[in-house]
Protein backbone atom coordinates (compact mmCIF):
# COMPACT_ATOMS: atom_id res chain seq x y z
CA UNK A 1 0.00 0.00 0.00
CA UNK A 2 1.61 3.50 -1.07
CA UNK A 3 1.56 5.84 1.33
CA UNK A 4 0.11 9.71 1.01
CA UNK A 5 2.58 12.47 0.10
CA UNK A 6 1.67 15.29 3.13
CA UNK A 7 3.99 17.26 1.46
CA UNK A 8 2.13 17.50 -1.56
CA UNK A 9 -1.49 17.66 -0.17
CA UNK A 10 -0.31 21.02 1.60
CA UNK A 11 1.47 22.07 -1.09
CA UNK A 12 -1.33 21.87 -3.15
CA UNK A 13 -3.89 23.51 -0.38
CA UNK A 14 -1.61 26.32 -0.30
CA UNK A 15 -1.81 27.22 -4.01
CA UNK A 16 -5.53 26.70 -4.02
CA UNK A 17 -5.46 29.33 -1.03
CA UNK A 18 -3.91 31.55 -2.88
CA UNK A 19 -6.05 30.92 -6.04
CA UNK A 20 -9.16 31.80 -4.00
CA UNK A 21 -8.13 33.82 -1.86
CA UNK A 22 -10.20 36.43 -0.09
CA UNK A 23 -13.17 34.35 -0.82
CA UNK A 24 -11.91 31.28 0.95
CA UNK A 25 -11.29 33.14 4.36
CA UNK A 26 -14.98 34.76 3.85
CA UNK A 27 -16.11 31.29 3.78
CA UNK A 28 -14.20 30.53 6.59
CA UNK A 29 -15.50 33.59 8.62
CA UNK A 30 -18.65 31.40 8.59
CA UNK A 31 -17.70 27.62 8.54
CA UNK A 32 -15.11 28.33 11.46
CA UNK A 33 -15.31 31.46 12.87
CA UNK A 34 -18.89 31.13 14.10
CA UNK A 35 -18.01 27.62 15.44
CA UNK A 36 -15.19 29.94 17.57
CA UNK A 37 -17.97 31.63 18.83
CA UNK A 38 -19.96 29.13 20.14
CA UNK A 39 -16.76 27.64 22.09
CA UNK A 40 -16.04 31.27 23.65
CA UNK A 41 -19.38 31.40 24.67
CA UNK A 42 -19.39 27.99 26.13
CA UNK A 43 -16.12 29.07 28.10
CA UNK A 44 -17.59 31.97 29.63
CA UNK A 45 -20.76 30.13 30.57
CA UNK A 46 -18.88 27.78 32.43
CA UNK A 47 -17.31 30.89 34.33
CA UNK A 48 -20.49 32.17 35.25
CA UNK A 49 -21.50 29.08 36.42
CA UNK A 50 -18.50 28.57 38.89
CA UNK A 51 -19.62 32.36 40.16
CA UNK A 52 -22.96 30.87 40.82
CA UNK A 53 -20.98 27.85 42.97
CA UNK A 54 -18.65 30.80 44.95
CA UNK A 55 -21.52 32.03 45.98
CA UNK A 56 -23.12 29.25 47.20
CA UNK A 57 -20.25 28.55 49.54
CA UNK A 58 -19.82 31.44 50.81
CA UNK A 59 -19.92 32.01 54.62
CA UNK A 60 -22.23 35.13 55.58
CA UNK A 61 -21.85 34.75 59.27
CA UNK A 62 -23.53 38.15 59.98
CA UNK A 63 -26.75 36.58 58.52
CA UNK A 64 -29.72 35.23 60.77
CA UNK A 65 -29.75 31.32 60.34
CA UNK A 66 -33.59 31.21 58.40
CA UNK A 67 -31.94 34.22 55.86
CA UNK A 68 -28.48 32.24 55.24
CA UNK A 69 -30.48 29.07 54.57
CA UNK A 70 -33.06 31.31 52.09
CA UNK A 71 -30.07 32.02 50.24
CA UNK A 72 -28.31 29.07 49.76
CA UNK A 73 -31.49 27.20 48.72
CA UNK A 74 -32.36 30.12 46.10
CA UNK A 75 -28.71 29.47 44.51
CA UNK A 76 -28.32 25.99 44.75
CA UNK A 77 -32.06 26.13 42.27
CA UNK A 78 -30.84 29.23 40.05
CA UNK A 79 -27.24 27.18 39.93
CA UNK A 80 -29.12 24.34 38.81
CA UNK A 81 -31.79 25.78 36.69
CA UNK A 82 -28.81 27.50 34.70
CA UNK A 83 -26.46 24.41 34.85
CA UNK A 84 -29.15 22.64 32.66
CA UNK A 85 -29.80 25.43 30.64
CA UNK A 86 -26.08 25.41 29.79
CA UNK A 87 -26.00 22.18 29.26
CA UNK A 88 -28.66 22.35 26.65
CA UNK A 89 -27.40 25.00 24.80
CA UNK A 90 -24.03 23.01 24.71
CA UNK A 91 -25.23 20.19 22.90
CA UNK A 92 -27.09 22.72 20.85
CA UNK A 93 -23.97 24.37 20.30
CA UNK A 94 -22.25 21.40 19.23
CA UNK A 95 -24.34 20.87 16.78
CA UNK A 96 -24.76 23.70 15.38
CA UNK A 97 -21.32 24.03 15.25
CA UNK A 98 -20.80 20.41 13.30
CA UNK A 99 -23.24 21.19 11.23
CA UNK A 100 -21.13 24.56 10.04
CA UNK A 101 -18.06 22.67 9.96
CA UNK A 102 -20.02 20.17 7.38
CA UNK A 103 -20.71 22.95 4.99
CA UNK A 104 -17.01 24.16 5.30
CA UNK A 105 -16.08 20.79 4.52
CA UNK A 106 -18.70 20.35 1.90
CA UNK A 107 -17.20 24.00 0.42
CA UNK A 108 -13.15 23.11 0.53
CA UNK A 109 -13.64 19.38 -1.12
CA UNK A 110 -15.44 21.33 -4.30
CA UNK A 111 -13.06 24.21 -4.16
CA UNK A 112 -10.12 21.75 -4.61
CA UNK A 113 -12.31 19.97 -7.40
CA UNK A 114 -12.39 23.39 -9.06
CA UNK A 115 -16.04 24.09 -8.12
CA UNK A 116 -15.40 27.85 -6.08
CA UNK A 117 -19.06 28.67 -5.04
CA UNK A 118 -20.03 31.48 -3.01
CA UNK A 119 -19.42 31.59 0.85
CA UNK A 120 -23.04 31.37 1.47
CA UNK A 121 -22.61 27.54 0.43
CA UNK A 122 -21.07 26.83 3.60
CA UNK A 123 -24.48 26.96 4.90
CA UNK A 124 -25.45 23.58 3.50
CA UNK A 125 -25.27 21.37 5.94
CA UNK A 126 -28.64 22.92 7.13
CA UNK A 127 -30.23 21.18 4.58
CA UNK A 128 -29.31 17.72 5.98
CA UNK A 129 -29.09 18.36 9.78
CA UNK A 130 -30.25 15.51 10.99
CA UNK A 131 -28.26 13.41 9.25
CA UNK A 132 -24.84 15.30 10.14
CA UNK A 133 -26.14 15.21 13.65
CA UNK A 134 -26.70 11.46 14.11
CA UNK A 135 -23.07 11.21 12.19
CA UNK A 136 -21.51 13.27 15.02
CA UNK A 137 -22.92 11.33 17.59
CA UNK A 138 -22.42 8.38 16.69
CA UNK A 139 -19.03 9.16 15.96
CA UNK A 140 -18.62 10.17 19.44
CA UNK A 141 -20.14 7.71 20.95
CA UNK A 142 -17.60 5.33 18.85
CA UNK A 143 -14.32 7.49 19.88
CA UNK A 144 -15.66 7.34 23.97
CA UNK A 145 -16.22 3.89 24.05
CA UNK A 146 -12.62 3.29 22.53
CA UNK A 147 -10.82 5.65 24.68
CA UNK A 148 -12.50 3.96 27.75
CA UNK A 149 -10.38 0.52 26.75
CA UNK A 150 -7.05 2.08 27.16
CA UNK A 151 -7.28 5.48 24.75
CA UNK A 152 -5.09 3.77 21.79
CA UNK A 153 -8.77 2.46 20.50
CA UNK A 154 -10.10 5.70 20.71
CA UNK A 155 -7.47 7.54 18.61
CA UNK A 156 -7.49 4.98 16.11
CA UNK A 157 -11.63 5.12 15.91
CA UNK A 158 -10.86 8.61 15.70
CA UNK A 159 -8.78 8.78 12.87
CA UNK A 160 -10.99 5.80 10.97
CA UNK A 161 -13.56 7.85 10.68
CA UNK A 162 -12.32 11.26 9.73
CA UNK A 163 -13.29 10.80 6.29
CA UNK A 164 -17.06 10.30 7.46
CA UNK A 165 -18.37 14.25 6.16
CA UNK A 166 -16.67 13.66 2.72
CA UNK A 167 -18.13 10.54 1.82
CA UNK A 168 -21.37 12.17 3.13
CA UNK A 169 -21.10 14.64 0.32
CA UNK A 170 -19.86 12.32 -2.38
CA UNK A 171 -22.79 9.49 -1.32
CA UNK A 172 -25.39 11.33 -0.16
CA UNK A 173 -27.58 8.15 -1.04
CA UNK A 174 -26.08 6.24 1.31
CA UNK A 175 -26.73 6.17 5.24
CA UNK A 176 -24.57 7.46 7.64
CA UNK A 177 -23.35 3.92 8.79
CA UNK A 178 -22.24 3.18 5.04
CA UNK A 179 -20.39 6.37 5.14
CA UNK A 180 -18.90 5.77 8.45
CA UNK A 181 -18.11 2.07 7.05
CA UNK A 182 -16.52 3.36 3.85
CA UNK A 183 -14.39 5.89 5.77
CA UNK A 184 -12.86 2.77 7.77
CA UNK A 185 -12.58 0.84 4.65
CA UNK A 186 -10.70 4.21 3.29
CA UNK A 187 -8.61 4.56 5.92
CA UNK A 188 -7.32 1.30 6.80
CA UNK A 189 -3.32 1.30 6.52
CA UNK A 190 -3.32 5.13 6.20
CA UNK A 191 -3.96 6.00 9.62
CA UNK A 192 -0.39 7.07 10.18
CA UNK A 193 -0.13 9.37 7.08
CA UNK A 194 -3.15 11.10 8.39
CA UNK A 195 -1.50 11.33 11.55
CA UNK A 196 2.19 12.57 10.47
CA UNK A 197 -0.10 15.39 8.23
CA UNK A 198 -1.69 16.52 11.72
CA UNK A 199 1.75 16.72 13.36
CA UNK A 200 2.80 18.60 10.44
CA UNK A 201 0.23 21.51 11.24
CA UNK A 202 2.00 21.57 15.17
CA UNK A 203 3.16 24.74 14.90
CA UNK A 204 -0.48 26.19 13.40
CA UNK A 205 -2.44 24.29 16.21
CA UNK A 206 -0.45 25.45 18.77
CA UNK A 207 -0.89 29.18 17.16
CA UNK A 208 -4.41 28.46 17.56
CA UNK A 209 -4.05 27.47 21.10
CA UNK A 210 -2.45 30.97 21.91
CA UNK A 211 -4.95 33.31 20.00
CA UNK A 212 -7.78 31.47 21.42
CA UNK A 213 -8.65 29.42 18.37
CA UNK A 214 -8.43 32.91 16.09
CA UNK A 215 -5.72 31.92 13.93
CA UNK A 216 -7.98 29.12 13.05
CA UNK A 217 -9.41 31.38 10.36
CA UNK A 218 -6.32 31.09 8.16
CA UNK A 219 -4.47 27.99 8.97
CA UNK A 220 -8.36 26.40 8.88
CA UNK A 221 -8.63 26.34 5.55
CA UNK A 222 -5.25 25.59 5.22
CA UNK A 223 -5.88 22.31 6.92
CA UNK A 224 -9.14 21.55 5.83
CA UNK A 225 -7.83 21.36 1.89
CA UNK A 226 -4.58 19.25 2.80
CA UNK A 227 -7.38 16.82 4.27
CA UNK A 228 -9.24 17.06 1.49
CA UNK A 229 -6.72 16.48 -1.10
CA UNK A 230 -5.66 13.68 1.19
CA UNK A 231 -9.26 12.11 0.75
CA UNK A 232 -8.74 12.52 -2.76
CA UNK A 233 -5.77 10.67 -2.66
CA UNK A 234 -7.32 7.74 -0.91
CA UNK A 235 -9.89 7.19 -3.63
Amino acid sequence: MTAINNSECKARAKAVMNQTSPTIFIAALIGIGIPILIGWLTEGSAELSDIFDGLRDLEHHDLPNLLHFLRQQTLVIFGTIYALMMWVAGIFGGWISAILKYGFTDYTLRTIRGELGEPKNTLIGFRIPGRIIIAHILRSIIVWLGTLCFFVPGILASYSLRMTERVMIDHPEWTVVQCMQYSHDLMRGHRMDLFGLDLSFFGWIALETITKQLSGIYSGPYRYMAEGFFYERLQ
